[in-house]
């Protein structure tokens, strides 16, 4: 029987895969997925570990999630603020103690 040999998290399965990240660990074993946080190893299987992974129902869930619910930047203004804004939440914070 041939010996077993570890499997490492490289390059080309970061790039399959983007949202599987490699832990700060030392070891190139153990990843985490930023959809769910889910924390598994891909020392045995490596990419059917990854497969197997997707298929787990708090994947799942965490997708669809996801998917459903906005960003938060979505909500916020990238403007960069001028002087007349600054003004106006002055005088709205002012308004609210006068009342």
């Amino acid at each position: 029987m041939p010996p077993k040999r570890l499997c490492h998290f490289n390059e080309k399965l970061q790039n399959d895969f983007p949202f599987i990240k490699k832990l700060k660990s030392t070891d190139d074993f153990n990843v985490q997925c930023t959809t769910c946080h889910g924390t598994f190893s891909v020392s045995h299987g490596g990419r059917l570990d990854i497969n197997d992974h997707l298929k787990r129902q708090k994947h799942k869930l965490a997708t669809r999630s996801s998917v459903q619910s906005g960003k938060v930047s979505n909500y916020f203004s990238v403007l960069v603020p001028t002087e007349n804004d600054f003004l106006l939440a002055a005088r709205e914070a002012t308004f609210v103690y006068l009342q």
